[in-house]
């Protein structure tokens, strides 16, 4: 098998693995084109038509709403990539080539060239893949400030938040520890260090898993007043731990 060949054949892999994870994530051998945001490309008109949608879709969010919508919107699928990539193909993506499509209020579906996998030690990958987030998230951040402002606290923790939490759906069966160390690896090599984390939960029958542990609110309460996520951080630290604990319970006795 050519060099060639064996790329293709990763890049394909890596499509496969995508969209298993998130049905509907489908990727595609290609560069930028018309409704897409690409790293190096003038992705203004693209991310304004993203953040005005997004706005008259949920007026009830208020432009507030639509600014962190869009920005969690433009930073899922890199994160994504960049962890399948290392836990699925022990491969750095090469994040700047990343071309994403803009279709009314979401980010949904990608394209990648050839000869964006990167080989590594286990360590080097985690360092890279994060290095590569962080490097794409700066530019997006700059190009959504154009359009709409945004805090540059509450980006970081909500990209954090992105990115322990698919880190933590990616742990498989490991232990608790070692997923920790994981994660926190993943929050510093993208120098996010702090900004999220994980809390041990102990559940019925001895076990302990660890769930999410968020540092920044998504705003979907503005959407539905009233309404906080599992493991929004506007809760009182007693009712986020007990809902974050039923809903486990919940999907061991599913299981």
């Amino acid at each position: 098998m050519t060099s060639g060949e064996r790329g293709r054949r990763e890049l394909q892999q890596l499509f496969d693995a995508g969209r298993d994870f998130v049905p509907g994530m489908n990727g595609e051998v290609g560069g930028h084109a018309a409704g897409f945001v690409t790293f190096g490309q003038d992705n203004r008109g693209a991310i304004e038509n993203l953040f005005r949608t997004i706005r008259a879709s949920r007026p009830e969010g208020g432009e507030v709403y639509a600014r962190y919508r869009a920005w969690n919107m433009l930073v899922w699928q890199p994160v994504v990539l960049a962890a399948i990539g290392v836990a699925r193909l022990g491969r750095v993506v090469d994040l700047l080539k990343l071309s994403q499509r803009v279709t009314g209020p979401a980010v949904l579906g990608y394209r990648l060239p050839g000869g964006v996998l990167r080989p590594a030690c286990t360590y080097g990958l985690v360092n890279g893949a994060g290095g590569a987030i962080r490097a794409l998230a700066d530019r997006l951040y700059g190009e959504m400030n154009e359009v709409a402002g945004l805090r540059a606290l509450l980006a970081e923790r909500l990209l954090a938040d992105r990115l322990a939490g698919v880190s933590l759906a990616l742990g498989g069966s490991e232990e608790p520890e070692a997923q920790r160390a994981r994660i926190d690896h993943w929050l510093r090599a993208a120098g996010l260090e702090g900004q999220s984390g994980v809390i041990p939960v102990a559940l019925d029958g001895g076990a302990t898993r660890l769930a999410l542990r968020r540092k920044a609110c998504c705003l979907e309460y503005l959407v539905e007043p009233g309404q906080l996520c599992e493991s929004c951080p506007r809760q009182s630290e007693e009712t986020l731990r007990a809902r974050i604990r039923a809903g486990m319970e919940a999907d061991v006795r599913a299981d």
